[in-house]
């Protein structure tokens, strides 16, 4: 059987499959409409991909790495806080977490 919507009432109807790509009578509105064909589904491979190939010497490649994150800056200090600014640090111990006035 091929379930398909008649485009005039939206009834769900379900043809033989003998009438595929013919037509039908929808049983509720009585109108006339085509049978669909169903849609070709490609077929998906679900299996792993093969394993990586770690028979290649990498080590003139992680060397290469590995120097040039050696090279790379280290990021910039922060800047001081600007004048009357409040410190951005926890309290210390005992001491109150809220300001006061």
């Amino acid at each position: 059987m091929i379930d398909h919507t008649c485009p005039k009432c939206s009834f769900e109807m379900s043809s033989p499959d003998s009438l595929m790509g013919q037509e039908d009578t929808c049983p509720q509105c009585g109108s006339v409409t085509s049978v669909p064909q169903p849609a070709t589904v490609m077929p998906v491979d679900l299996s792993p991909p093969p394993p990586p190939d770690l028979s290649g010497d990498l080590s003139g490649e992680a060397s290469a790495k590995t120097e040039a994150l050696a090279k790379t800056e280290a990021p910039a200090a922060m800047p001081p806080p600007l004048p009357g600014a409040a410190a951005v640090h926890p309290p210390a111990e005992g001491q109150p977490t809220t300001p006061t006035a």
